[in-house]
């Protein structure tokens, strides 16, 4: 599970990227925003940001670590 502390901690760009990965990059029917994300398991999460890291613009990439970092998600 994912603690909404940590979410917490990200900043805006790091919440928008996060949200960005989860609801455009794969396509799903369940769209996630920053109170649902928590019902993510920690394990599926980590294993679609790292299937994600290779459509993350260059420019993002920074956020893209240290969103990782602060979710304890190695990449």
């Amino acid at each position: 599970m994912i603690y909404q502390y940590k979410i917490q901690t990200l900043t805006g760009a790091e919440l928008g990227l996060l949200l960005y990965i989860c609801n455009e990059v794969f396509t799903t029917n369940v769209r996630v925003d920053e109170q649902t994300i928590t019902a993510y398991k920690h394990e599926a999460l980590a294993a679609k940001l790292r299937a994600a890291k290779k459509e993350i613009k260059p420019e993002y990439f920074e956020f893209y670590e240290i969103m990782c970092a602060k979710l304890d998600i190695d990449v």
